[in-house]
C-alpha cells in the first residue's frame, strides 16, 4: 500500500552531509529544519524514519564538541591561558576554589568601644 500525501522532501545525498556541517558549527535542529526549508516537525519525523539523519546530527554534535575541548586543551597546555587552565581543572579534574575552615575552640567575639574622647 502507498503512502498517501505528498512525496517526502528528504534527499540524503543533500541532507546528510549538510546536517553534519551545520550541527557541529552548533546549529539547532529547528534552526536546520528551517534551513531546508521543511517544518521542525518534519524534520523530527525524518529523523526517526531515516536513522542515517539523527547518525549525521549527532556526529556534528560530537565534532563540535572535540574540536572545542582540542582548542580550550592548546589554549591550556600551549598558550597558557590561565583561565582556560583553571576552566579545565574545575571541569576536568574536579578542583574547586571553595575553602574550607574548620573552627576548634571557643568562639569569643571581639568587642571594641569607639569613644569620640571630646571631638566633633
Amino acid at each position: 500500500m502507498e503512502k498517501a500525501g505528498r512525496p517526502s522532501k528528504y534527499d540524503p545525498e543533500k541532507h546528510l552531509e549538510e546536517t553534519r556541517k551545520l550541527s557541529a558549527l552548533g546549529v539547532n535542529e529547528e534552526d536546520i529544519a528551517w534551513f531546508f526549508g521543511v517544518h521542525p516537525n518534519t524534520f523530527a519525523n525524518w529523523k526517526k524514519e531515516h536513522e542515517e539523519l539523527l547518525w549525521a546530527l549527532k556526529e556534528g554534535q560530537a565534532h563540535k564538541k572535540i574540536s572545542l575541548m582540542k582548542a580550550m586543551y592548546h589554549n591550556a597546555t600551549k598558550r597558557y591561558h590561565a583561565s582556560v587552565q583553571i576552566f579545565l581543572a574545575k571541569n576536568w579534574l574536579g578542583m574547586t576554589d571553595k575553602q574550607e575552615i574548620e573552627h576548634t575552640g571557643e568562639f569569643k567575639p571581639l568587642i571594641v568601644n569607639v569613644s569620640d574622647n571630646g571631638n566633633k
